[in-house]
Parts: C-alpha cells; structure tokens; sequence
C-alpha cells in the first residue's frame, strides 16, 4: 500500500529568522539573547497557516487465520511500514501535527524524517478455543462442562520515533529566539539498537554525550544542530490480554430461554512492563529515562444475562 499526502496544513510562527539575534556576553560571566530585527517589526509571533507540508507512507500487511475442527481458531497479522512527512506529532496529543515545533519556520522541508506516529512493525494475533465435550452425555455433566471458552488477543510494537531536543533558553542555537533546537550528531550516530528496558529505566544517554553547536564559551553560533528530528525511538510495546468464559443456557427462563455468561478477563496478561514518557529534552534532569509505564496486569470478573 502506498499513499503520498501533498499540501497539508502546517501552523508556524512566521515572525522570526534564524541568526537575527544578537549574543552580548557578560562581564560578570554569561550572555544575554537580544532580538534582532524581525520580518514584521511591528508584531510579536504571528502564527501562519499554509499548505507547504506532506507526508508519504509504504506499509505491506499479511495475515494467517486458520480454523480447526477441535473449536480452536486463531489468526496472526504482520504490517510492515514506513511513514515519511515534516511535521507530525505523537499518538494521543490534543493539538494535531499541523501545530508541530518548526524549527526554522522558513525551512520545513530541512526537517523531512520519519513520521512520529512511525511503527515499522507490528505483530498482532487472537485466538479463540471452544472447549468440546466429546463423549459426554450426561445432560447436567454436559451442564457443568460445556460452554467453556478461552479467547486471547495481544500486539507487539516497535518503539515510536523521538527527538533529542533543548528548551533552555541558552541554548537557542541558530538565534530565532524559539527556544526548540537540536544538538549535534553524538560520536555513536543516530540511531541505538536493542536497548534494554533497564536502560530505559537507568537513562539511555546522557546530556554531555551530546556535542552542542556553541563557541567554547558557550555562545551558540547561530547555526542549529545537524542532529535532526525523530532520530532515537522509544520503548517498544507488547501486551497479551486473555479470558476464560463459561456460557450456560437456561431452558426455562420465560420465552425461549436465555444464556449466562460468566467471565474472567486478564488485561496484560503476562504484567509485562511496557515503559513509555522517554525524557528526550537535554534541558531536563530525567533526560534520557523512562518515567512512567503503562496499565499493569488488571483482573475484572463479570456476569451477563441475554434473554
């Protein structure tokens, strides 16, 4: 499958240029950011809404599904995919891409990466076996016995694409008075394979393993950082829920009787720790950690009667 997106909207403040500031160092130690002349003398920030975005996506999808005589069926999914665009934003924030961090506002495509909604793979499965009551013929063992079900479902992730970035004012680096730039390329690259969740704990890098586009003393140089965007990924996902069901019906409930169900679901059946909120802000003391995880493993019991 292939899809290619042309003229979305993006929303940029358009009212800065990078290396229009001005740094006066202080005797005293420190400098100070004096902004330079802007586009419109006349106005603070002005949000621009304009059609200059895009974004391409490849994805290739198979699936298994499989259905036996014994009341077992299960069925496996594979994506494979690849998504491509200049502004994009994470899963499950309010503001949508269009309202994404530019860094240079008059140099979108310079921040061409995978998407931040990026999942190369995804490996998904359900399965569901009817308990058969093969040679039972007594009517209330049949009762006891019969109508027991196991179902399972679960989906395993890759980590989704994130930024190593600053906040900090000092470090406005190419000096557009936006205080969101990014570092240089560190001495490992760009890219960090097979990361541990205890490193996702612990940190998986530190700030100084960051070179930074600045004079030795400190002054940034005006030219922001060649790191780039959504170069690292995150923690990974992968969760299994189940449930084990017994459905009764009841002959002499009025009308053409009825069916009870009584239900046990597992939710992350196997309590795996799914970490998520990696800290990629230089600007932050947790930088580089994991700082929380997702739902545990929760148990819910509950009945229903169809009539």
């Amino acid at each position: 499958m292939h899809s290619n997106g042309i003229h979305e909207y993006s929303i940029t403040n358009l009212n800065r240029v990078d290396g229009v500031n001005t740094i006066t160092v202080n005797p005293s130690g420190g400098f100070t950011e004096t902004l330079g002349p802007l586009p419109n003398p006349y106005f603070g920030p002005i949000n621009y809404t304009t059609n200059r975005a895009g974004s391409n996506y490849n994805g290739f999808t198979s699936f298994v599904r499989k259905q036996f005589s014994a009341g077992f069926s299960f069925q496996v999914a594979l994506t494979l995919q690849k998504t491509i665009d200049l502004m994009s934003t994470v899963p499950g924030q309010q503001k949508g891409a269009e309202y994404s961090v530019v860094v240079d506002a008059y140099n979108v495509a310079a921040q061409r990466a995978v998407s931040s909604q990026d999942v190369p793979k995804q490996l998904s499965f359900n399965g569901l076996w009817q308990i058969p009551t093969y040679g039972i013929t007594s009517p209330l063992a049949k009762t006891i016995l019969g109508g027991w079900q196991i179902s399972a479902l679960g989906t395993l992730v890759g980590g989704l694409p994130q930024s190593v970035y600053t906040t900090a004012p000092q470090n406005d680096f190419n000096l557009d008075g936006n205080n969101y730039d990014f570092p240089d390329v560190p001495s490992f690259g760009k890219t960090i394979k097979g990361i541990s969740r205890s490193r996702f704990l612990g940190g998986v890098f530190t700030a100084s393993q960051f070179p930074l586009p600045v004079q030795a003393n400190g002054v940034p140089t005006g030219v922001e950082g060649n790191l780039g965007r959504n170069t690292f990924r995150g923690p990974g996902f992968a969760q299994t829920d189940a449930a084990l069901a017994k459905n009764t019906h009841i002959p002499w409930f009025p009308g053409e009787g009825a069916d009870f169900q009584v239900r046990l679901d597992l939710f992350n059946a196997f309590n795996r720790v799914n970490l998520q909120n990696w800290d990629t802000n230089l600007a932050d003391g947790t930088f580089g950690k994991a700082l929380g995880a997702s739902q545990a493993r929760t148990l819910q019991v509950g009945a229903k009667l169809t009539f």
